[in-house]
């Protein structure tokens, strides 16, 4: 496990998750998949101020460099190898089992840069409207305009 400061405690994190999931068993929905340029994403449940996803990044894509204001993101490398940038930060060689911690309105990436996609397990904790992303780099033409 990485020992930084974007990283959370294993068991803190897996607390979380395991919190999460007992709540699904009352309030998810059905599980949905969004394609997107980069690959795709699975919400696979939901609640008040939370949203559990699968990401699939495809072989040599990477999701927009971004920024969220109203909800932080905990992240657990399921499968695959890539890079992944949060803040000032860039981790190379990340792999299964790593976990990241992304705060709200902080900068973030990941891509996959092996032979096979990254898998990404995500929790959102606060506002998880998807409509609060800003794009601040997209290689996909998808970028934000600066007001």
């Amino acid at each position: 496990m990485l020992r930084n400061k974007t990283c959370v405690p294993y068991l803190q994190w897996l607390t979380f998750v395991a919190a999460a999931l007992f709540a699904l068993t009352t309030f998810a929905d059905e599980p949905f998949t969004v394609e997107k340029p980069w690959g795709k994403y699975e919400v696979l449940g939901s609640g008040t101020d939370y949203v559990i996803k699968r990401l699939t990044v495809d072989p040599g894509h990477r999701f927009s460099l971004q920024t969220h204001q109203h909800r932080d993101e905990f992240w657990l490398i399921l499968e695959g190898s890539g890079t992944v940038t949060v803040g000032d930060q860039q981790f190379t060689n990340v792999d299964k089992g790593m976990i990241f911690h992304v705060p709200a309105g902080s900068r973030h990436r990941a891509a996959a840069t092996g032979d096979t996609p990254l898998i990404i397990a995500e929790v959102q904790q606060g506002d998880c409207d998807e409509q609060d992303i800003v794009r601040l780099e997209d290689d996909y033409q998808r970028a934000s305009a600066v007001n």
